[in-house]
């Protein structure tokens, strides 16, 4: 019994030394993940995920500090990592708007672009109010062709957040994937409005003009578009080729061709990002035929594979079209129209290219 006297005191000492670590221990945790919050908001990825990842390491169920880490690895493109930490906290009982949210992030960049739409889906049931979940499956669900739905959404989005402009050319982009070339004009424009020096609003702008016949237009927008990011806006190079050689400039056409062969020389050139442009400016120099371009489509591969086989079959269509070899440009144009690519301006420009050489023969 003197033996019990003694071993209580020395337990209940224990206890009393230990519940201070303990409430410290959590004080730190709480601490570690509002600094790692703050430092993901700022978008310091790096930054956070070494703050998250100590909070983390002590409290590995610690709720907050798995959204905030699964938020930062999407931000920094660990998207796998990201999506298992995210999965973590709902199994943890997070199941508030933003977390679904998050996870719907990281699945779109993962890929599996139909289990985003059902995360934002999630989200708006747990705040209908959620803008970014109506923005992103708006664009997502347009991704999959579901331009009609992505309308939808994106209306939703922009009634919520009426002043962002990313949102109207989102929309703008899935009008003209629906061929409504009006609204998707005025959408545009609403971008160019706000952003003043956006060049991919410009470059959609000039497209979309040069696919309603409006060619002097379209040159304006598509060299402002070159003028505000010559590197990021290679296509509207191939475009310009096409109305400059059709107005018999062939000297201005042919420096469209020079200026993406510059750039597939300079010291910094994107190799992956410029082989296409690459092989499409040799078939419009005359250096291979159509089929060896068709070839190059198909030795690409990837999902963009499609696409490219439209381009090539526009770029052909319009070559035939100028050499006066009409049965041949509707065969090429006729193809393009045929493959599932509506959300490609290179499809609705073969699409009104076949029309005017039809209306022709009538």
């Amino acid at each position: 019994m003197p033996t019990a006297r003694f071993v209580w005191p020395c337990f209940a000492l224990a206890v009393l030394c230990a519940t201070p670590a303990r409430a410290q221990e959590q004080v730190d945790t709480a601490q570690l993940v509002a600094k790692g919050k703050e430092l993901a908001l700022a978008h310091d990825w790096d930054k956070a995920l070494q703050v998250l990842d100590r909070a983390l390491a002590t409290a590995p169920d610690d709720v907050e500090g798995l959204r905030w880490r699964g938020h930062a690895r999407t931000g920094a493109g660990r998207y796998g990592d990201a999506l298992a930490d995210l999965d973590r906290a709902i199994d943890l009982g997070a199941g508030d708007a933003w977390t679904l949210y998050a996870r719907g992030m990281a699945l779109h960049h993962l890929g599996r672009h139909e289990q985003a739409i059902a995360s934002y889906t999630a989200a708006l049931r747990a705040d209908a109010g959620w803008i970014k979940a109506y923005e992103w499956r708006g664009y997502t669900k347009s991704l999959l062709g579901d331009h009609i739905g992505a309308v939808a959404d994106l209306d939703q989005a922009i009634a919520g957040d009426p002043g962002n402009a990313q949102l109207f050319f989102i929309r703008g982009k899935a009008f003209a994937a629906l061929l409504d070339f009006e609204r998707a004009e005025l959408d545009l424009y609403k971008v160019v409005d706000a952003e003043a020096d956006n060049a991919d609003a410009h470059a959609q702008l000039g497209y979309l003009k040069y696919c309603l016949g409006q060619g002097e237009r379209a040159e304006a927008l598509l060299e402002r578009a070159l003028a505000l990011d010559p590197k990021g806006q290679v296509e509207a190079h191939a475009w310009l080729f096409h109305r400059r050689a059709d107005l018999g400039l062939k000297d201005r056409a042919q420096q469209e061709l020079d200026a993406v062969r510059a750039l597939g020389k300079a010291k910094d050139a994107d190799a992956a990002a410029l082989q296409w442009p690459l092989q499409v400016v040799a078939f419009l120099a005359g250096e291979c035929d159509g089929d060896a371009l068709l070839a190059k489509a198909a030795a690409l591969g990837g999902p963009e594979a499609e696409r490219r086989r439209c381009e090539a079959l526009l770029h052909i269509g319009l070559v035939h079209a100028r050499a006066g070899r009409k049965d041949d440009a509707v065969r090429a144009l006729a193809r393009a129209v045929a493959l599932d690519t509506r959300d490609a301006w290179e499809w609705s420009l073969a699409r009104a290219t076949l029309r005017r050489l039809l209306d022709a023969e009538h």
